[in-house]
């Protein structure tokens, strides 16, 4: 038998309150409380970077930045170590493809 788009929604809404309210929840901490320290370190960032107008960098950096919050609250999560290396990749290819055109 085929879900239907209804049951389907419903299944995906329930992987997701699996995920925020009970997995993501042991392994990076309370939601609210990481927020405050992703705000924290973004706006360090922020008040200290130069130009008005964010870019991919930037977004790259913050990035890096959210997963080092993700590590404050647990640094034995591997996954996040990985996703760190993987933003600071992203940003490097930014960077190395603006130097290469040049």
């Amino acid at each position: 038998m085929e879900l239907s788009n209804a049951d389907i929604r419903a299944q995906f809404l329930e992987h997701v309150k699996e995920l925020v309210c009970k997995d993501r929840n042991i392994t990076h901490g309370d939601a609210e409380d990481n927020f405050k320290v992703i705000a924290d370190l973004w706006n360090a960032y922020l008040k200290n970077s130069k130009g008005d107008a964010l870019t991919n960098k930037d977004i790259a950096i913050m990035m890096c930045l959210f997963k080092i919050s993700r590590l404050m609250s647990n640094v034995d999560n591997l996954e996040n170590w990985l996703d760190l290396a993987g933003y600071a990749a992203c940003g490097g290819g930014i960077v190395k493809k603006s130097l290469d055109n040049k």
